[in-house]
């Protein structure tokens, strides 16, 4: 497990990454469609700028022992939230206009503020997320990690569909990703007997495992399964896009020995947000 230090310095430096692309975009660069459906380039933006306020205020309110929804929460399912962020981001981005970079600088400084005061003992306690429930502060900082390493993607792939990952965060998101299939889980009817779907990554193959679904469960494993239903090998950057619904098994990217209506139904288990 990488310091939690390194992961505050990590969400800087992506920040920065960020700015330095976005900061020469044209007013129709920030119209252009991204990688993430129903956003343009400026309303991704905007989603990081309100992930960001979330967080210091889950932050503010779990360390002082407030780990619940906050007042007035409606509880949606995964296509309700999903459909709410797209409006509320858009209309943020609106909102702000011209300001809306100088106001995502103004946030991710706060952010590195706010979770450069917190103490050792602070890290374990409880912070409300709109997904996961009641999340740890130091599992709140990997998601931060996660959404802005895959939207930069998002943002940068409109102008280069060739464009990688940040090379610094790839890491940090192979330990996200069973936190990541847990949140993104649609649980079906059972099925007879578990699907076994195995990943093998051509630069990391000690994070090889596999995934065993019975329909309305699911479990990650480590070790060589002989007999996998679905084998799937990749580059880890190959990895995390298809795990974050970025691309799918069709990809030329990945290398799928499968069923093609196995992998389909993969993909309607483990939906990308």
């Amino acid at each position: 497990m990488a310091k939690i230090q390194d992961r505050i310095d990590l969400i800087q430096g992506l920040s920065q990454r960020m700015h330095t692309f976005l900061v020469d975009l044209s007013e129709e660069d920030w119209d252009r469609p991204s990688a993430c459906d129903a956003w343009q380039v400026g309303d991704v933006l905007g989603h990081l700028i309100g992930g960001a306020e979330r967080q210091m205020e889950s932050l503010r309110r779990g360390l002082n022992g407030d780990s619940g929804p906050p007042d007035g929460f409606v509880p949606l399912d995964a296509e309700g939230i999903s459909a709410n962020n797209a409006r509320q981001y858009v209309a943020l981005r609106q909102s702000l206009g011209d300001q809306l970079l100088t106001v995502f600088d103004q946030r991710y400084s706060e952010l590195g503020r706010v979770l450069n005061t917190l103490g050792a003992g602070d890290w374990d306690k409880g912070c409300w997320h709109m997904r996961r429930g009641n999340m740890t502060a130091r599992d709140y900082v990997d998601l931060r990690i996660q959404e802005m390493t895959i939207h930069d993607w998002d943002m940068r792939s409109a102008f280069d569909p060739d464009c990688r990952l940040d090379a610094e965060s790839v890491g940090a998101l192979l330990d996200i990703a069973p936190m990541w299939l847990g949140m993104t889980f649609r649980p079906g009817p059972a099925i007879p007997a578990p699907v076994v779907f195995r990943f093998e990554l051509d630069s990391h193959p000690d994070r090889n495992h596999e995934v065993s679904v019975t329909g309305s469960q699911f479990q990650i494993s480590t070790g060589s399964a002989r007999d996998a239903d679905a084998l799937l090998r990749c580059d880890s950057d190959t990895y995390l896009l298809y795990m974050y619904g970025r691309i799918d098994s069709s990809s030329p990217r990945l290398k799928v020995d499968a069923d093609p209506a196995l992998m389909r139904q993969f993909e309607v288990w483990f939906k990308g947000l």
